[in-house]
C-alpha cells in the first residue's frame, strides 16, 4: 500500500482509506481489529484526540511496529521491561484489560494496578478477599472471580471497582482441597478441584447453585487448568495425572481424552478446534479436537507452567526453574524470542502470562509482576521526532505516515 501511494495522488488516496487499511489489518493480524488499549495510546503519542482519531493506516503502523518487537532476538531490544514486587507470596493467576492488572497470591490478597503503556504498574487497591490462599483467579470484564483454597474452599465473586465480594459460592460444597483452576462463561463458574481432589464444580451465577459436578474423571490427581469452550456446553480440563479431557455439561459425561504428555500438564488455552497445551515434560503440544489427534510437539528445556495463546501463530510460555518465556512461532515450530528469567531466588517458575498486541504480562512463584512493551523502537523515535519533521513530510508527495521497516 505504502508503494501504491506513491503512484499518484488518486492512488494516494484511494491507498489512504480507512477500509483498504481495516481490510490489510484483518487479513495480517490476529485478533483481527485493534484493541482500545492500542488505539487510545497511539493517539496519545500523535497528540491527543481519543481512540476515534486513531485510523486504521496509523494502527496497522503501530501493530506491525509491535510485530517487529515480538521477534527480535537480542535481550532487551524492541521492548521496555518494568518489574514490580506486587505480593509477598507465589502469584498464581493474574488478568488485564485495557485499564487494569489483576493480580492473586497464595497471600490471599486480590490486587489492582494501572495497565499504562511505557509505565510501570502502580498499586491502586489491595483486599484480603480469602482467609487461605487465592489459587486462582479470572476475569470476565465485569467481575473478578477468586477461588479460594487450603481452608476457604469457595469461589468469590468481586466487583472490580470497589473488591467489595458479591456473592460465594461452595464452601461446604464438593472441592474440600482448594480451588486450583476457574473459568467462567455465560453465567457459569466452573472450578477445579486442588490437591487430589481431581472434580470439577460447575455452578450458576444468578441462583448460586451447584450445576454440575464431573467426578474424578482424572485418576484422582489435581485439576490444574478448566476452560469452557464458546457455546458454554462443554467443558475442558487438564490435570497432573498427564491428560486434558472434554466434558459435555449436558450428560456430565467425559467425551474424549487427550494422552501424549509424559507428565502433568499444567496449562492449556483453546481455540476453535484446536488446543495448545503445555507441561511439565518441557513440551507444548498442539492438538486437533475434531481429530483428537496430536498435530506439533515444541521441545522446551524446562517444565511449562502457562502458555498464552489467542488462536494465531504466537504462542507464549513461560517455564520452571529456569523461569524464561519464550515466544514461538507455531507455523514454524521453533522459537523466536526467549526473554531470560531472574537468575536469582530459589522459588522460579512463570505461573501466568498474558498478552495483547504491544503488552506481555506475567507472573509468577517470586511475587513479582512484570510487564513487556513492545514495539518501543518505533515509539520511541516517533517521540523524538520534531514538528518540523512532520512539515517536511507533508510537504513531500509521499506518504508522510510511511515508515521504512514496513516495506522491507
Amino acid at each position: 500500500l505504502g508503494r501504491v501511494a506513491q503512484v499518484c495522488r488518486e492512488w494516494r488516496n484511494l491507498a489512504g482509506e480507512d477500509s483498504v487499511w481495516r481490510a490489510a489489518y484483518a487479513r495480517d493480524f490476529v485478533p483481527s481489529t485493534p484493541s482500545t488499549r492500542m488505539c487510545r495510546f497511539l493517539s496519545a503519542l500523535d497528540g491527543g484526540g481519543g481512540e476515534d482519531s486513531c485510523t486504521m493506516k496509523r494502527a496497522y503502523r503501530g501493530r506491525t511496529s509491535a510485530e517487529r518487537g515480538w521477534t527480535l532476538p537480542s535481550v532487551g531490544e524492541g521492548m521496555r521491561t518494568f518489574a514490580t514486587r506486587a505480593h509477598a507470596d507465589r502469584i498464581l493467576s493474574h488478568a488485564f484489560d485495557d485499564d487494569f492488572i489483576f493480580t492473586s497470591s497464595i497471600d490471599g490478597t486480590l490486587r489492582q494496578w494501572k495497565n499504562e503503556h511505557s509505565r510501570p504498574p502502580e498499586l491502586v487497591r489491595s483486599a484480603q478477599i480469602h482467609d487461605a490462599a487465592i489459587l486462582s483467579m479470572c476475569y470476565d470484564g465485569q467481575r473478578i472471580y477468586t477461588g479460594g483454597g487450603w481452608g476457604s474452599n469457595t469461589v468469590s465473586v468481586v466487583d472490580p471497582g470497589t473488591f467489595d465480594v458479591m456473592v460465594r459460592l461452595g464452601g461446604t460444597g464438593p472441592l474440600q482441597n482448594g480451588i486450583s483452576a476457574m473459568d467462567v462463561m455465560g453465567g457459569l463458574v466452573a472450578g477445579g478441584g486442588g490437591n487430589d481432589d481431581a472434580n470439577t464444580a460447575i455452578w450458576d451465577l444468578t441462583t448460586g447453585e451447584l450445576t454440575n459436578l464431573l467426578r474424578d474423571g482424572h485418576s484422582g490427581r489435581r485439576i490444574t487448568t478448566v476452560q469452557f469452550e464458546e457455546g458454554g456446553r462443554t467443558i475442558v480440563t487438564g490435570s497432573h495425572d498427564r491428560t486434558l479431557k472434554m466434558w459435555d455439561l449436558r450428560t456430565g459425561n467425559a467425551e474424549w481424552t487427550l494422552r501424549g504428555h509424559t507428565h502433568g500438564v499444567w496449562c492449556f488455552r483453546w481455540a476453535g478446534n484446536q488446543i495448545v497445551s503445555g507441561g511439565w515434560d518441557k513440551t507444548i503440544r498442539l492438538w486437533d479436537v475434531t481429530q483428537l489427534s496430536l498435530v506439533k510437539t515444541l521441545a522446551s528445556t524446562s517444565g511449562i507452567l502457562s502458555v498464552a495463546w489467542n488462536g494465531g501463530n504466537r504462542v507464549v510460555s513461560g517455564d520452571s526453574p529456569e523461569a524464561n518465556i519464550r515466544v514461538w512461532d507455531l507455523q514454524e515450530g521453533r522459537c523466536v524470542r526467549t526473554i531470560p528469567g531472574p537468575r536469582e531466588g530459589r522459588d522460579r517458575g512463570v505461573r501466568c502470562l498474558q498478552f495483547d498486541e504491544m503488552r506481555l504480562v506475567s507472573a509468577g512463584w517470586d511475587g513479582f509482576l512484570r510487564v513487556f512493551d513492545f514495539g518501543m523502537e518505533f515509539n520511541e523515535r516517533r517521540l523524538r521526532r520534531s514538528p518540523r519533521d512532520d512539515m517536511e513530510l507533508d510537504a513531500d508527495d509521499g506518504d508522510e505516515d510511511m515508515d521504512p521497516f514496513l516495506f522491507e
